[in-house]
């Protein structure tokens, strides 16, 4: 995000426990300021999509906008300890891009990503039939980086020339950063911004096809890549929506395989393609 910083609270000593805090850290606290006006939200809800929309939760909002009466003065007091208790906490916090990469390594580690931490919005909210994704699958889509499916054929969608359209297992849309939600059929899920080989980057439709498989429009064969058919191809994920794509040679895909079983993220669909995410 433009203009915006993180910062960690006892950084260090998270990180040499692993990833777990000496002790919790759970203040729950949005501050808002402009020219005249000043809000502060506290309650129990986390900053997830269940705390802050579906969850039952309680919440306080002052809001104090330049009223010079004894109850809005009681309100600016009020907002003002909980700035000066920030301010406090924000000055102790270490910056976040130095340990950065201390934390993706610790987040990227094979025994978090056999075991990842849950969070309240990994819940399922969608019907799981026999043969579908469990929820502790789901997790890991959502916190690995890569994603390899063997193509099989692709959808004919481009009468004689080479087809281009994906099919994948329903919900394999959470690695693509979308919710474990039910939609109708046919339904648009998102743009991704997708790029082939290192070339330019293409807006890629990801929707939920007629055939209740997740679908995702990939950019156009060309000269390099001639056909998708019978190909394995690999989705590096980049973060904002943005994705590299590739075709993968035979040791790439033994190598991918081998990473997603030692995480149990390799799965097969009903077809035998197989495919997985590490």
């Amino acid at each position: 995000l433009p203009r915006s910083e993180v910062r960690i609270q006892d950084a260090a000593a998270v990180l040499l426990s692993k990833g777990a805090p000496r002790r919790p850290f759970h203040p729950k606290t949005f501050l808002f300021g402009g020219a005249n006006r000043t809000r502060l939200f506290t309650g129990s809800g986390n900053i997830s999509r269940s705390g802050l929309t579906r969850g039952h939760e309680v919440g306080v909002l002052l809001d104090h906008g330049g009223r010079a009466t004894a109850a809005s003065q009681v309100v600016q007091d009020a907002i003002g300890s909980a700035q000066t208790w920030f301010d406090g906490l924000w000055a102790r916090g270490e910056r976040y891009l130095p340990v950065a990469a201390d934390y993706r390594r610790l987040f990227d580690s094979q025994p978090n990503l056999r075991h990842p931490t849950p969070t309240e919005d990994d819940t399922a909210d969608y019907k799981i039939t026999h043969a579908g994704l469990k929820p502790q699958d789901l997790i890991k889509l959502r916190v690995c980086q890569n994603l390899w499916i063997e193509v099989g054929k692709v959808t004919k969608n481009r009468r004689a020339l080479p087809g281009n359209q994906l099919m994948m297992k329903r919900m394999t849309r959470v690695f693509f950063g979308m919710p474990a939600l039910d939609v109708p059929i046919n339904t648009t899920l998102a743009v991704l911004s997708v790029s082939l080989a290192g070339g330019p980057a293409e807006e890629r439709t990801l929707s939920f096809s007629d055939n209740n498989m997740d679908k995702i429009t990939l950019p156009v064969p060309d000269a390099v890549v001639g056909s998708y058919n019978t190909e394995t191809l690999h989705f590096e994920r980049l973060g904002g929506g943005r994705f590299n794509l590739k075709v993968m040679t035979n040791a790439q895909k033994r190598t991918a395989k081998a990473r997603s079983a030692a995480i149990g993220a390799s799965f097969v669909m009903n077809g035998g393609r197989e495919w997985g995410v590490f």
